[in-house]
């Protein structure tokens, strides 16, 4: 029996697993605020489903990116993982911007207020996530270019 391909499928096994962890612990440490300036209903939320929608498909669609960028990743190595995790932030928030913020600043505030509320995770939340994904995403397009890769 070859344990080659179950040491691969492990660190996806482990990412699916702590997931849902991950997304508990972030709801405790930071709670949506209990003060806003939107209703408790706002009638954009069928809007907001399928730009979320959207942008989740494209979230996890980005960690693809990389082998359809490089093929073989033994050339690249570890800064073709980062431009992953960087496009899974960037192309969804890019995504979000071209929906909403063609309707105003207000749309955009109302996106972001329902998936506080959707997700029970706050804006800092968020940030703590998204914030060192679009780090190592430039970090990665940095060192790629300086590779010559790109």
């Amino acid at each position: 029996m070859d344990l080659s391909s179950l040491f691969k499928a492990l660190p996806i096994a482990a990412a699916i697993a702590l997931a849902p962890l991950v997304l508990q612990l972030l709801k405790s440490l930071f709670p949506p605020r209990r003060r806003s300036s939107f209703g408790p209903v706002d009638p954009l939320d069928r809007h907001n489903g399928w730009i979320n929608g959207v942008a989740t498909v494209l979230c996890i669609g980005s960690f693809v990116l990389p082998f359809l960028l490089f093929g073989n990743l033994d050339h690249v190595g570890r800064p073709a993982l980062g431009l992953g995790f960087g496009a899974a932030a960037v192309i969804p928030s890019v995504w979000i911007a071209l929906a909403t913020l063609p309707f105003g600043n207000e749309r955009f505030r109302t996106f972001w207020h329902d998936s506080v509320r959707r997700y029970g995770i706050g804006l800092p939340g968020m940030a703590i996530v998204f914030g060192p994904m679009f780090l190592l995403g430039a970090a990665s397009v940095f060192e790629l270019m300086r590779r010559g890769v790109w």
